[in-house]
């Protein structure tokens, strides 16, 4: 027991002394420094990539002994909490506490455009929904849709379409379109917008108007859609 206090007292006498503890190295360069293989030369060149070490400044080397950084690890890393998995990442939420998450995986989600549908007209005509709604899960999601239309009566009222958040009745973008005349007045209307859903899910829906009372969905042709793109 004496000899153990005898040991404790020379080393923390020794550390006030120099300012420094060396464990297997008589040139400790920093604060506190271990060696365990006791083959760091002098000026620390080589022989460090063992070692350990806390420099005055508070900064702590793993495998180096001039840790530029509070936490420097030259090196592999293991961190294993228990959730960690073959394709998992390693990330945090913004908090500075890390966490394994799965990888991320591009995703679209295509819906289907109504064809026939006769939309609303006159002065302030009401939205007609086009599509079935979307339901979408937290994420970041850039939506992109178009709608053709086809005039029966030659009118030239713009087509109007927007995207809807359908959880909150919000439109997330929207716009409008001359029709043209070929033979018959269609019109081609394209939209896109960005939806971030921070928690939970929401719904999307895609809608039209015109004030002729004569405009049709993709009547005899295709080319409406609505896609969701998850971005993040």
């Amino acid at each position: 027991m004496k000899k153990k206090i005898l040991l404790l007292m020379g080393i923390f006498s020794s550390g006030i002394i120099c300012s420094q503890v060396g464990i297997n190295t008589q040139n400790p360069l920093g604060v506190f420094h271990v060696d365990p293989l006791a083959n760091t030369n002098v000026t620390g060149t080589n022989g460090y990539e063992d070692d350990v070490i806390v420099t005055s400044t508070g900064n702590v080397g793993i495998g180096t002994v001039t840790p530029t950084a509070k936490l420097d690890v030259r090196g592999s890393v293991r961190i294993a909490d228990g959730t960690q998995a073959e394709g998992k990442i390693f990330t945090t939420a913004g908090t500075g506490l890390g966490y394994w998450a799965e990888t991320f995986k591009f995703q679209i989600i295509e819906s289907s455009v109504y064809d026939g549908l006769l939309l609303p007209g006159g002065n302030g005509a009401a939205w007609l929904a086009v599509t079935p709604e979307v339901e979408l899960t937290a994420g970041k999601w850039m939506l992109m849709a178009r709608l053709v239309t086809k005039n029966a009566c030659a009118s030239t009222y713009f087509t109007w379409l927007r995207l809807l958040d359908a959880s909150t009745g919000n439109a997330i973008n929207a716009a409008g379109g001359r029709p043209s005349y070929d033979g018959a007045y269609y019109d081609i209307v394209e939209t896109v917008g960005v939806i971030d859903i921070t928690s939970g899910t929401k719904k999307v829906v895609l809608q039209g108007q015109n004030w002729s009372n004569c405009t049709y969905t993709s009547p005899d042709l295709g080319g409406s859609y609505l896609y969701a793109i998850k971005l993040s």
